[in-house]
């Protein structure tokens, strides 16, 4: 009997020398459990600017472990018919390369440009493809990131300001009833179109909490890199949580000004970032969405690891979530 009471004691001061001194538990019946950070964790995310025909593309690669990474091979797919503007030795088959060695926690990033040629149109999708490698103890990483915009050439080198609303000479406010009424009528519609849905970012993930596909509305889909960084380990938790307790269905979450709708499906998840004020059945139209890619990809998710040329319709059932076309398939919400 008091062989086990000191086995355990030396059992609790080992563990006190390996993970830094904690208080003992208090005699209860739940076993002792000690949950240690992870080691080794980057995040991969990439912000895009467009400037004409040239487009900068950010990649973050954000050390959020304990421990210095001895190696991050980094490696980009430009989109079709652009040209890299650098060394063009950094680029073999349409592929940019680089290892960055001993990236110690913290935020770390690298900026690559491109020209777009001739056959990029005004409304073409624009997408670029970025893996990334390392080692976590004796385990291989592998983590990609495909960003997409539509390109955009503007007529004017410059987007001209919405001129001013002017202010109602004092002769309309004596226009009789019905023509004000009239105004009133067109003030209201303006005032619904305002408020209707506007999606601004959408992320289709696996259940096993990798990014299958991230859209947005524009070529910089986020300012601040940090709240891109803050969604992607909130999904991450989100999503495992979510699968382990089965929870299945919509579910939401606010982030400032704008609210994230998240759709189940039985393998994975869509989560849209959503501004206005009335959503007008969109929740129904993302669980739709999420329904049709899965029903496309029933085989490929069971077991995915990560493989995207394995999956069909990632980015048609985005476009088509865009631009309203699950309208007629949505569910009752």
């Amino acid at each position: 009997m008091r062989t086990g009471r000191w086995i355990g004691i030396i059992a609790v001061l080992l563990a006190a020398a390996v993970f830094g001194p904690f208080a003992l538990p208090a005699p209860a019946t739940a076993p002792l459990r000690i949950v240690v950070p992870q080691e080794t964790d980057v995040i991969l995310a990439v912000e895009a600017r467009q400037d004409g025909r040239i487009v900068t593309y950010t990649i973050h690669f954000d050390n959020i472990g304990r421990t210095v990474v001895p190696a991050v091979d980094l490696f980009d797919r430009f989109p079709a018919g652009s040209t890299f503007l650098g060394d063009p030795q950094d680029v073999v088959d349409g592929v940019w390369n680089d290892t960055f060695r001993d990236v110690l926690v913290g935020p770390h990033s690298v900026t690559l440009a491109v020209r777009l040629n001739g056959s990029v149109a005004d409304g073409d999708r624009v997408v670029n493809l970025v893996t990334m490698e390392y080692v976590n103890g004796l385990q291989s990483v592998v983590k990609t990131y495909e960003h997409e915009f539509r390109a955009s050439f503007p007529s004017s080198p410059s987007i001209p300001e919405t001129p001013a609303i002017p202010a109602l000479p004092v002769w309309l406010l004596a226009v009789p009833p019905l023509v004000a009424g009239g105004g009133v009528t067109a003030a209201y519609a303006m005032y619904r179109r305002m408020r209707r849905p506007k999606i601004e970012q959408v992320f289709l993930m696996h259940r096993s909490g990798m990014l299958i596909r991230h859209w947005a509305v524009s070529a910089s889909p986020v300012r601040d890199i940090d709240i891109l960084s803050a969604m992607f380990v909130i999904l991450k938790e989100f999503v495992r949580d979510s699968f382990r307790e089965k929870k299945g269905g919509l579910s939401e979450m606010q982030f400032g000004d704008s609210r994230m709708l998240l759709a189940e499906g039985n393998n994975s998840i869509l989560a849209t970032v959503v501004s206005g004020g009335r959503m007008n059945g969109l929740p129904g139209q993302i669980q739709a969405a999420v329904d049709d890619f899965e029903g496309r990809n029933v085989g490929p998710l069971q077991d995915w690891t990560g493989q995207l040329d394995v999956l069909d319709g990632a980015g048609d059932v985005i476009d088509n979530l865009v631009r309203g076309r699950y309208g007629h398939l949505r569910r009752a919400t």
